[in-house]
């Protein structure tokens, strides 16, 4: 995944999508995010989107927008 999308969305609207922060982050492009690769400032927002609590955000479990 490439940071271009991220940026032509967040230039567009000012702010980006869950899904496409999501994307940005997942470097690996594996669908899946470790509480580890996600910055400080987004770890609350990391737990409350862990639907099932396993520690792992998964694409499927990040709103679309």
């Amino acid at each position: 995944s490439t940071g271009k999308g991220f940026e032509a969305s967040k230039e567009k609207s000012g702010r980006s999508s869950p899904r496409e922060m999501f994307d940005f982050l997942d470097i690996d492009g594996d669908g899946k995010l470790l509480k580890e690769q996600v910055p400080a400032n987004l770890k609350k927002t990391f737990e409350r989107l862990d639907k099932n609590k396993d520690g792992v955000l998964e694409r499927s479990e990040v709103p679309k927008s």
